[in-house]
């Protein structure tokens, strides 16, 4: 009997310190499900994932971030982005995600009626996040500490428009698809 009580403690011991070291934290976001409210966005949407179908990480599961920010002087900007991390995408933060064409976009920055309507109830997200305390402070056996370096993944595609008066300026483009 002693010997199996020390070796479920040993086993627990072992999953708790796993857990202490984890590199990424589980957290859970609400967002609102958004439904599109100028109809001039599709147009823009349907061209955005037709070209992302050329490129070669395109996948049907495809992301795509969808952000908006205000400047003074009616001046709004928005970017959208693919990607194929929803982990990345839910720890910008966003307050809402559509579906069109059967991939999901994720909107951040800030909320502009004209373009979006709450359709429904808040719907819960899980993710991982980075922790980044845990990356930054981790030391070597002589207490080093390893200085780190974030790079962005950059492969994807990215657009941005000047939304004016209810229209939609195409500002430019980053891709390395054709």
């Amino acid at each position: 009997m002693k010997k199996v009580l020390k070796f479920f403690i040993t086993l627990m011991l072992c999953i708790n310190s796993v857990n202490v070291f984890a590199q990424y934290i589980e957290k859970q976001i609400d967002l609102y499900h958004l439904s599109i409210e100028n109809n001039n966005l599709t147009t823009i949407l349907d061209s955005i994932i037709l070209h992302e179908k050329k490129c070669n990480y395109y996948d049907c599961n495809l992301l795509f971030s969808f952000d908006i920010q205000k400047f003074e002087g009616n001046y709004i900007l928005i970017v959208i982005e693919s990607n194929n991390s929803i982990d990345l995408l839910l720890s910008l933060d966003p307050y809402g995600f559509f579906y069109y064409k059967n991939h999901m976009f994720i909107v951040d920055g800030d909320r502009l009626e004209e373009l979006f309507s709450i359709c429904g109830q808040k719907v819960s997200f899980k993710y991982l996040e980075e922790d980044l305390d845990y990356i930054l402070k981790r030391t070597d056996d002589k207490n080093i500490i390893t200085e780190i370096y974030f790079i962005t993944d950059d492969s994807f595609s990215q657009w941005s428009y000047l939304y004016l008066n209810g229209e939609f300026i195409f500002d430019g483009k980053s891709s390395f698809c054709n």
